[in-house]
Protein backbone atom coordinates (compact mmCIF):
# COMPACT_ATOMS: atom_id res chain seq x y z
CA UNK A 1 0.00 0.00 0.00
CA UNK A 2 3.17 2.18 0.00
CA UNK A 3 2.03 4.11 -3.62
CA UNK A 4 -1.32 4.30 -1.67
CA UNK A 5 0.18 6.45 1.67
CA UNK A 6 1.98 8.31 -1.08
CA UNK A 7 -0.52 9.29 -3.12
CA UNK A 8 -2.61 11.07 -0.02
CA UNK A 9 0.49 12.23 1.38
CA UNK A 10 0.83 14.48 -1.57
CA UNK A 11 -2.50 15.30 -1.85
CA UNK A 12 -1.84 16.53 2.40
CA UNK A 13 1.67 18.50 1.36
CA UNK A 14 -0.22 20.37 -1.63
CA UNK A 15 -2.95 21.41 0.39
CA UNK A 16 -0.80 22.73 3.21
CA UNK A 17 1.85 24.36 0.56
CA UNK A 18 -1.56 26.67 -0.66
CA UNK A 19 -2.97 27.03 3.44
CA UNK A 20 0.86 28.43 3.95
CA UNK A 21 1.27 30.76 0.60
CA UNK A 22 -2.27 31.70 1.13
CA UNK A 23 -1.49 32.75 4.39
CA UNK A 24 1.75 34.09 3.94
CA UNK A 25 0.13 36.43 1.67
CA UNK A 26 -2.34 37.37 4.22
CA UNK A 27 0.30 37.53 6.83
CA UNK A 28 -1.08 41.65 7.96
CA UNK A 29 -4.52 39.74 8.85
CA UNK A 30 -3.63 36.29 11.10
CA UNK A 31 -1.58 35.63 14.04
CA UNK A 32 -1.12 32.18 12.94
CA UNK A 33 -3.83 30.17 15.01
CA UNK A 34 -5.07 28.47 11.31
CA UNK A 35 -1.60 27.24 10.43
CA UNK A 36 -0.16 26.30 14.09
CA UNK A 37 -3.36 24.22 13.99
CA UNK A 38 -3.14 22.43 10.89
CA UNK A 39 0.95 21.90 11.71
CA UNK A 40 -0.42 20.16 14.93
CA UNK A 41 -2.98 18.33 12.88
CA UNK A 42 -0.45 17.43 10.85
CA UNK A 43 1.89 15.68 13.17
CA UNK A 44 -0.79 13.77 14.06
CA UNK A 45 -2.20 12.44 11.20
CA UNK A 46 0.47 12.73 8.21
CA UNK A 47 3.59 11.70 10.32
CA UNK A 48 2.42 8.55 10.49
CA UNK A 49 0.99 8.13 7.17
CA UNK A 50 4.59 9.30 5.56
CA UNK A 51 5.86 6.65 7.27
CA UNK A 52 3.25 4.22 5.78
CA UNK A 53 4.98 5.25 2.39
CA UNK A 54 8.20 4.37 3.07
CA UNK A 55 9.05 0.81 1.38
CA UNK A 56 11.43 0.16 4.05
CA UNK A 57 9.84 0.45 7.02
CA UNK A 58 7.92 -2.37 8.64
CA UNK A 59 4.67 -0.88 10.12
CA UNK A 60 3.69 -2.09 13.63
CA UNK A 61 0.08 -1.75 12.60
CA UNK A 62 -2.56 -3.13 10.17
CA UNK A 63 -1.74 -0.91 7.21
CA UNK A 64 -5.52 -1.11 5.73
CA UNK A 65 -6.33 0.62 9.24
CA UNK A 66 -4.02 3.61 8.87
CA UNK A 67 -4.73 3.91 5.48
CA UNK A 68 -8.66 4.21 6.74
CA UNK A 69 -7.58 6.53 9.66
CA UNK A 70 -5.47 8.85 6.93
CA UNK A 71 -8.04 8.83 4.14
CA UNK A 72 -10.62 10.36 6.53
CA UNK A 73 -8.00 13.40 8.40
CA UNK A 74 -6.73 14.37 4.43
CA UNK A 75 -10.44 14.85 4.31
CA UNK A 76 -11.05 16.83 7.21
CA UNK A 77 -7.77 19.06 6.23
CA UNK A 78 -9.52 19.80 3.22
CA UNK A 79 -12.40 21.03 4.59
CA UNK A 80 -10.49 22.93 6.99
CA UNK A 81 -8.39 24.49 4.07
CA UNK A 82 -11.49 25.31 1.61
CA UNK A 83 -13.55 26.82 4.24
CA UNK A 84 -11.04 29.26 5.63
CA UNK A 85 -9.73 30.09 2.29
CA UNK A 86 -13.07 30.70 0.36
CA UNK A 87 -15.88 30.34 2.96
CA UNK A 88 -14.80 32.87 5.16
CA UNK A 89 -13.69 35.43 3.25
CA UNK A 90 -17.34 35.23 1.34
CA UNK A 91 -18.79 35.21 5.00
CA UNK A 92 -16.58 38.23 5.97
CA UNK A 93 -17.63 40.53 3.31
CA UNK A 94 -20.74 39.89 2.95
CA UNK A 95 -20.71 40.75 7.23
CA UNK A 96 -18.80 43.72 6.03
CA UNK A 97 -22.19 44.92 3.87
CA UNK A 98 -24.55 43.86 6.43
CA UNK A 99 -22.65 45.97 8.81
CA UNK A 100 -21.53 49.06 6.94
CA UNK A 101 -23.90 51.72 8.32
CA UNK A 102 -23.19 50.54 11.93
CA UNK A 103 -20.45 51.40 14.11
CA UNK A 104 -17.39 48.80 14.45
CA UNK A 105 -17.32 47.44 17.67
CA UNK A 106 -14.59 44.69 18.97
CA UNK A 107 -16.00 42.29 21.48
CA UNK A 108 -14.52 42.64 25.32
CA UNK A 109 -12.39 45.70 23.62
CA UNK A 110 -11.26 47.90 26.07
CA UNK A 111 -9.77 51.51 24.84
CA UNK A 112 -6.94 51.05 26.60
CA UNK A 113 -4.07 51.04 23.85
CA UNK A 114 -1.49 53.56 25.30
CA UNK A 115 -1.51 52.64 28.71
CA UNK A 116 -1.74 48.54 28.09
CA UNK A 117 1.96 48.58 27.07
CA UNK A 118 3.47 46.44 30.14
CA UNK A 119 0.35 44.37 29.89
CA UNK A 120 2.79 41.61 28.21
CA UNK A 121 5.36 41.06 30.35
CA UNK A 122 2.67 41.35 33.11
CA UNK A 123 1.13 38.03 31.46
CA UNK A 124 3.95 36.75 31.30
CA UNK A 125 5.25 37.12 34.65
CA UNK A 126 1.78 35.96 35.70
CA UNK A 127 1.85 32.82 33.93
CA UNK A 128 5.36 31.71 35.26
CA UNK A 129 4.04 32.44 38.36
CA UNK A 130 0.81 30.26 38.20
CA UNK A 131 3.18 27.22 36.70
CA UNK A 132 5.60 27.09 39.06
CA UNK A 133 4.44 28.39 42.33
CA UNK A 134 0.63 28.23 42.34
CA UNK A 135 -0.58 25.29 40.46
CA UNK A 136 1.88 22.60 42.82
CA UNK A 137 0.29 23.96 46.11
CA UNK A 138 -3.69 24.02 44.57
CA UNK A 139 -3.17 20.82 41.67
CA UNK A 140 -5.48 18.90 43.83
CA UNK A 141 -8.20 21.65 44.11
CA UNK A 142 -10.61 21.23 41.42
CA UNK A 143 -11.83 25.02 40.70
CA UNK A 144 -8.57 26.52 41.70
CA UNK A 145 -6.72 24.48 39.55
CA UNK A 146 -8.83 25.08 36.46
CA UNK A 147 -8.43 28.75 37.38
CA UNK A 148 -4.83 28.70 37.50
CA UNK A 149 -4.51 25.97 34.21
CA UNK A 150 -5.89 29.30 32.15
CA UNK A 151 -3.60 31.57 34.44
CA UNK A 152 -0.26 29.96 33.08
CA UNK A 153 -1.44 30.09 29.52
CA UNK A 154 -0.27 33.59 30.08
CA UNK A 155 3.00 33.06 29.38
CA UNK A 156 3.16 32.21 25.81
CA UNK A 157 -0.18 34.66 25.27
CA UNK A 158 2.13 37.60 26.99
CA UNK A 159 5.18 35.99 24.77
CA UNK A 160 2.92 36.55 21.08
CA UNK A 161 2.28 39.69 22.60
CA UNK A 162 5.54 40.89 23.35
CA UNK A 163 7.33 39.43 19.95
CA UNK A 164 4.10 41.62 18.27
CA UNK A 165 5.42 45.13 20.19
CA UNK A 166 9.14 44.08 19.48
CA UNK A 167 8.44 43.72 15.50
CA UNK A 168 6.12 46.92 15.36
CA UNK A 169 8.55 49.08 17.25
CA UNK A 170 10.50 51.72 14.92
CA UNK A 171 13.36 50.48 16.77
CA UNK A 172 14.06 47.29 17.57
CA UNK A 173 15.09 46.07 21.30
CA UNK A 174 17.59 43.20 20.17
CA UNK A 175 18.33 42.06 23.97
CA UNK A 176 14.30 41.65 24.78
CA UNK A 177 14.12 39.58 21.85
CA UNK A 178 16.39 37.55 22.56
CA UNK A 179 14.86 37.03 25.82
CA UNK A 180 12.35 35.93 24.28
CA UNK A 181 13.73 33.86 21.77
CA UNK A 182 15.44 31.90 24.59
CA UNK A 183 12.09 31.29 26.88
CA UNK A 184 10.04 30.32 23.77
CA UNK A 185 12.99 28.00 22.48
CA UNK A 186 13.43 26.36 25.97
CA UNK A 187 9.77 25.89 27.11
CA UNK A 188 9.64 22.30 26.10
CA UNK A 189 12.79 21.26 27.94
CA UNK A 190 10.93 23.07 30.84
CA UNK A 191 7.68 20.55 31.05
CA UNK A 192 9.63 17.90 30.26
CA UNK A 193 11.47 18.63 33.64
CA UNK A 194 8.67 19.51 35.48
CA UNK A 195 6.13 17.36 34.13
CA UNK A 196 7.36 14.41 32.56
CA UNK A 197 5.66 15.64 28.94
CA UNK A 198 7.15 17.11 25.55
CA UNK A 199 3.79 17.77 23.98
CA UNK A 200 2.51 20.14 27.16
CA UNK A 201 5.74 22.70 25.89
CA UNK A 202 5.74 21.77 21.98
CA UNK A 203 2.68 22.44 21.01
CA UNK A 204 2.08 26.14 22.77
CA UNK A 205 5.92 26.88 21.18
CA UNK A 206 4.79 26.24 17.55
CA UNK A 207 2.20 28.37 18.11
CA UNK A 208 4.79 31.07 19.24
CA UNK A 209 7.28 30.22 15.96
CA UNK A 210 4.44 30.58 13.76
CA UNK A 211 3.30 33.96 14.79
CA UNK A 212 6.91 35.19 14.57
CA UNK A 213 7.56 33.75 11.67
CA UNK A 214 4.17 35.61 9.64
CA UNK A 215 6.25 38.91 11.15
CA UNK A 216 8.76 38.71 8.53
CA UNK A 217 9.07 40.40 5.37
CA UNK A 218 10.88 38.04 3.47
CA UNK A 219 9.67 34.58 2.63
CA UNK A 220 13.13 33.42 2.66
CA UNK A 221 13.80 33.64 5.98
CA UNK A 222 10.58 31.61 7.50
CA UNK A 223 11.23 28.87 5.05
CA UNK A 224 14.91 28.20 6.22
CA UNK A 225 13.79 28.18 9.68
CA UNK A 226 10.71 26.02 8.95
CA UNK A 227 13.22 23.17 7.80
CA UNK A 228 15.24 23.62 10.35
CA UNK A 229 12.98 23.85 12.91
CA UNK A 230 11.22 20.66 11.61
CA UNK A 231 14.23 18.59 11.41
CA UNK A 232 15.19 19.74 15.18
CA UNK A 233 11.97 19.07 16.10
CA UNK A 234 11.87 15.38 14.90
CA UNK A 235 15.40 15.07 16.37
CA UNK A 236 14.03 16.42 19.86
CA UNK A 237 10.95 13.58 19.56
CA UNK A 238 12.83 10.98 18.52
CA UNK A 239 15.12 11.43 21.63
CA UNK A 240 12.89 11.83 23.56
CA UNK A 241 10.86 9.29 22.95
CA UNK A 242 13.96 6.89 23.34
CA UNK A 243 15.09 8.23 26.61
CA UNK A 244 11.37 8.73 28.11
CA UNK A 245 11.30 6.16 30.74
CA UNK A 246 14.48 7.29 32.50
CA UNK A 247 13.34 11.09 32.41
CA UNK A 248 10.36 10.45 33.48
CA UNK A 249 11.42 7.74 36.37
CA UNK A 250 13.68 11.11 37.68
CA UNK A 251 10.44 13.38 37.25
CA UNK A 252 7.64 11.31 38.38
CA UNK A 253 9.69 10.04 41.36
CA UNK A 254 9.75 13.28 42.55
CA UNK A 255 13.34 13.61 42.35
CA UNK A 256 14.77 16.97 43.41
CA UNK A 257 14.77 19.66 40.72
CA UNK A 258 18.47 19.59 40.08
CA UNK A 259 18.75 16.15 39.97
CA UNK A 260 16.40 16.49 37.00
CA UNK A 261 18.21 18.89 35.14
CA UNK A 262 20.96 16.74 35.76
CA UNK A 263 19.16 13.90 34.17
CA UNK A 264 18.27 16.04 31.10
CA UNK A 265 21.24 17.81 30.22
CA UNK A 266 23.38 14.12 30.23
CA UNK A 267 20.24 12.87 27.98
CA UNK A 268 21.05 16.12 25.86
CA UNK A 269 24.71 15.68 25.98
CA UNK A 270 25.25 11.74 25.35
CA UNK A 271 21.73 10.76 23.71
CA UNK A 272 20.58 13.11 21.76
CA UNK A 273 19.60 11.31 18.35
CA UNK A 274 19.68 12.94 14.68
CA UNK A 275 16.33 12.10 12.88
CA UNK A 276 17.30 9.59 10.46
CA UNK A 277 14.82 8.75 8.02
CA UNK A 278 15.90 4.92 7.62
CA UNK A 279 16.18 4.29 11.08
CA UNK A 280 13.68 1.49 12.23
CA UNK A 281 13.24 2.41 15.78
CA UNK A 282 12.80 6.38 15.28
CA UNK A 283 10.15 5.80 12.58
CA UNK A 284 8.34 3.37 14.70
CA UNK A 285 8.15 6.11 17.76
CA UNK A 286 6.86 8.25 15.02
CA UNK A 287 4.07 5.40 14.46
CA UNK A 288 3.45 4.56 17.77
CA UNK A 289 2.87 7.93 19.18
CA UNK A 290 1.93 10.52 16.47
CA UNK A 291 -0.69 7.58 14.91
CA UNK A 292 -4.14 8.80 15.32
CA UNK A 293 -4.94 7.51 12.15
CA UNK A 294 -4.95 4.13 13.86
CA UNK A 295 -7.81 5.01 16.08
CA UNK A 296 -9.45 6.47 13.61
CA UNK A 297 -9.46 3.43 11.10
CA UNK A 298 -10.40 1.01 14.23
CA UNK A 299 -13.42 3.42 14.72
CA UNK A 300 -14.09 2.92 11.33
CA UNK A 301 -14.02 -0.94 11.58
CA UNK A 302 -15.99 -1.31 14.41
CA UNK A 303 -18.67 1.03 12.93
CA UNK A 304 -18.91 -1.01 9.56
CA UNK A 305 -18.51 -4.31 11.42
CA UNK A 306 -21.92 -3.54 13.55
CA UNK A 307 -20.27 -3.80 16.87
CA UNK A 308 -20.88 0.12 17.74
CA UNK A 309 -23.90 2.19 16.05
CA UNK A 310 -23.39 6.20 15.02
CA UNK A 311 -23.40 8.32 17.93
CA UNK A 312 -25.64 10.39 15.93
CA UNK A 313 -23.91 14.00 17.79
CA UNK A 314 -24.57 12.63 21.25
CA UNK A 315 -20.74 13.61 21.81
CA UNK A 316 -21.37 17.06 20.53
CA UNK A 317 -24.15 17.40 22.51
CA UNK A 318 -22.07 17.10 25.51
CA UNK A 319 -19.75 19.18 24.23
CA UNK A 320 -21.94 21.95 24.21
CA UNK A 321 -23.29 20.84 27.76
CA UNK A 322 -19.90 21.89 29.01
CA UNK A 323 -20.57 25.44 28.86
CA UNK A 324 -23.21 25.35 31.49
CA UNK A 325 -20.96 24.75 34.86
CA UNK A 326 -21.87 22.08 37.31
CA UNK A 327 -22.37 24.79 40.10
CA UNK A 328 -25.90 25.68 37.89
CA UNK A 329 -26.59 21.49 37.03
CA UNK A 330 -24.92 19.67 38.73
CA UNK A 331 -27.08 16.50 37.27
CA UNK A 332 -25.47 17.57 33.96
CA UNK A 333 -25.77 13.66 31.82
CA UNK A 334 -22.08 13.86 31.00
CA UNK A 335 -20.93 10.25 31.35
CA UNK A 336 -18.34 9.46 29.17
CA UNK A 337 -14.63 11.45 28.35
CA UNK A 338 -11.56 10.84 27.91
CA UNK A 339 -9.97 7.49 27.42
CA UNK A 340 -13.80 5.87 28.37
CA UNK A 341 -14.78 7.09 24.82
CA UNK A 342 -11.49 5.52 22.93
CA UNK A 343 -12.39 2.47 24.78
CA UNK A 344 -15.65 2.20 23.71
CA UNK A 345 -15.06 3.73 19.90
CA UNK A 346 -12.29 1.86 19.40
CA UNK A 347 -11.81 -1.08 21.47
CA UNK A 348 -8.76 -0.16 22.87
CA UNK A 349 -7.71 -0.12 26.42
CA UNK A 350 -4.89 2.14 28.02
CA UNK A 351 -3.13 1.03 30.49
CA UNK A 352 -0.56 2.50 32.89
CA UNK A 353 -0.24 6.35 32.43
CA UNK A 354 -0.65 6.36 29.01
CA UNK A 355 -3.32 8.77 28.38
CA UNK A 356 -5.39 8.85 25.17
CA UNK A 357 -8.71 10.91 23.79
CA UNK A 358 -10.41 10.18 20.25
CA UNK A 359 -9.52 13.26 18.35
CA UNK A 360 -11.41 15.39 16.44
CA UNK A 361 -11.44 13.41 13.14
CA UNK A 362 -12.40 9.88 14.45
CA UNK A 363 -15.39 12.08 16.89
CA UNK A 364 -16.88 13.64 14.12
CA UNK A 365 -16.95 10.25 12.31
CA UNK A 366 -18.44 8.25 14.87
CA UNK A 367 -21.01 11.09 15.40
CA UNK A 368 -22.07 11.01 11.35
CA UNK A 369 -19.29 9.42 9.30
CA UNK A 370 -17.73 11.17 6.62
CA UNK A 371 -20.91 14.27 6.46
CA UNK A 372 -20.01 14.55 9.92
CA UNK A 373 -15.89 14.82 9.58
CA UNK A 374 -16.65 17.43 6.72
CA UNK A 375 -18.82 19.42 8.84
CA UNK A 376 -17.57 19.13 11.56
CA UNK A 377 -13.69 20.70 10.07
CA UNK A 378 -15.94 23.30 8.44
CA UNK A 379 -17.61 24.69 11.85
CA UNK A 380 -13.88 24.29 13.22
CA UNK A 381 -12.38 26.35 10.22
CA UNK A 382 -14.69 29.39 10.93
CA UNK A 383 -14.02 29.04 14.55
CA UNK A 384 -10.00 29.35 14.11
CA UNK A 385 -10.19 31.78 11.59
CA UNK A 386 -12.52 33.98 14.00
CA UNK A 387 -9.78 33.77 16.54
CA UNK A 388 -7.38 34.36 14.28
CA UNK A 389 -8.31 37.44 12.87
CA UNK A 390 -10.29 38.89 15.80
CA UNK A 391 -6.86 38.69 17.96
CA UNK A 392 -4.93 40.54 15.13
CA UNK A 393 -7.69 43.33 15.02
CA UNK A 394 -7.19 44.59 18.50
CA UNK A 395 -3.40 44.14 17.92
CA UNK A 396 -3.40 45.96 15.30
CA UNK A 397 -5.55 48.48 17.24
CA UNK A 398 -3.22 48.15 19.92
CA UNK A 399 -5.56 46.86 22.27
CA UNK A 400 -3.82 44.21 23.96
CA UNK A 401 -6.27 43.22 26.44
CA UNK A 402 -8.75 42.34 23.94
CA UNK A 403 -5.81 40.54 21.87
CA UNK A 404 -5.55 38.07 24.52
CA UNK A 405 -9.22 37.41 25.07
CA UNK A 406 -9.37 36.49 21.56
CA UNK A 407 -6.47 34.41 21.57
CA UNK A 408 -6.85 32.42 25.11
CA UNK A 409 -9.70 30.35 23.39
CA UNK A 410 -6.96 28.95 20.86
CA UNK A 411 -5.15 27.36 23.58
CA UNK A 412 -8.44 24.76 23.83
CA UNK A 413 -8.29 24.87 20.12
CA UNK A 414 -5.28 24.50 18.91
CA UNK A 415 -5.23 20.09 20.26
CA UNK A 416 -6.27 17.93 17.53
CA UNK A 417 -5.93 14.81 19.69
CA UNK A 418 -8.25 16.04 22.49
CA UNK A 419 -12.40 15.50 22.49
CA UNK A 420 -14.49 17.81 22.17
CA UNK A 421 -15.43 18.05 25.59
CA UNK A 422 -11.81 19.17 26.28
CA UNK A 423 -11.81 21.20 23.44
CA UNK A 424 -14.65 23.09 24.80
CA UNK A 425 -13.80 23.34 28.28
CA UNK A 426 -10.28 24.40 28.43
CA UNK A 427 -11.41 27.17 25.54
CA UNK A 428 -14.45 28.42 27.85
CA UNK A 429 -13.13 27.87 31.18
CA UNK A 430 -9.46 29.62 30.25
CA UNK A 431 -11.83 32.73 28.44
CA UNK A 432 -13.46 33.59 31.68
CA UNK A 433 -10.36 33.39 33.94
CA UNK A 434 -8.88 35.63 31.25
CA UNK A 435 -11.70 37.89 31.58
CA UNK A 436 -12.15 37.93 35.66
CA UNK A 437 -8.45 38.48 35.70
CA UNK A 438 -7.98 40.97 32.99
CA UNK A 439 -9.33 43.41 35.92
CA UNK A 440 -6.33 43.57 37.72
CA UNK A 441 -3.84 45.09 34.98
CA UNK A 442 -7.22 47.21 33.88
CA UNK A 443 -6.69 48.48 37.61
CA UNK A 444 -2.83 48.44 37.69
CA UNK A 445 -2.68 50.58 34.19
CA UNK A 446 -5.19 52.34 33.22
CA UNK A 447 -4.97 56.01 32.73
CA UNK A 448 -8.86 56.47 32.80
CA UNK A 449 -8.78 54.75 36.33
CA UNK A 450 -5.61 56.32 37.76
CA UNK A 451 -6.64 59.67 36.96
CA UNK A 452 -9.92 59.12 38.89
CA UNK A 453 -7.75 57.95 41.77
CA UNK A 454 -5.67 60.78 41.38
CA UNK A 455 -8.45 63.43 41.13
CA UNK A 456 -10.41 61.71 44.09
CA UNK A 457 -7.39 61.74 46.07
CA UNK A 458 -6.51 65.57 45.37
CA UNK A 459 -9.58 66.29 46.36
CA UNK A 460 -10.36 64.40 49.85
CA UNK A 461 -6.45 66.37 50.45
CA UNK A 462 -8.61 69.97 48.76
CA UNK A 463 -11.23 68.58 51.57
CA UNK A 464 -9.02 68.11 54.56
CA UNK A 465 -7.39 71.28 54.07
CA UNK A 466 -10.35 73.13 53.94
CA UNK A 467 -11.65 71.88 57.21
CA UNK A 468 -8.61 72.23 58.80
CA UNK A 469 -8.37 75.56 57.77
CA UNK A 470 -11.94 76.12 59.29
CA UNK A 471 -11.00 74.47 62.40
CA UNK A 472 -7.99 77.19 62.94
CA UNK A 473 -10.56 80.20 62.81
CA UNK A 474 -12.66 78.10 65.50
Amino acid sequence: MHTEFTLILVVWVITVAILGIYYWRKRESSAGVVLTYVALFSGSHAMQGAVYAMPWYTPRFEPALIFAGFVQSTIGLISLAVTVMIFVPVVRQAIRKSRSSLPQTSPMLIDEPQSSSRLPMFYIATGLIAYFILTPIFSSVPTVSAFIGGLYRLVHIGLALAFWQVFTSPKRNSFRLFVLIGLTMFWPLVTITNEGFLGFGLWPTVFIFIFVMLRQRRYVVPLVLILIAFYLGLSLIVTYYGERPVIRGVVWGESEFETRVNTLIQVIEKNTRAFNIYDGQQLSYIDERLGLNRLVGLGIRRLDTGINQYAGGETILNAALMIIPRAIWPEKPIELGGQAMVNLYTGVYMYGDTTVALGQVLEFYVNFGTVGVIAGFIVFGLLLAAVDQGSVRALKAGNYYSAALWLIPAFGLLLPENNLIAVVGSSVSGWLTLVAFNMIPFLLFSSRWRTRLGGEAKHAASSNSVIGDISSTQ
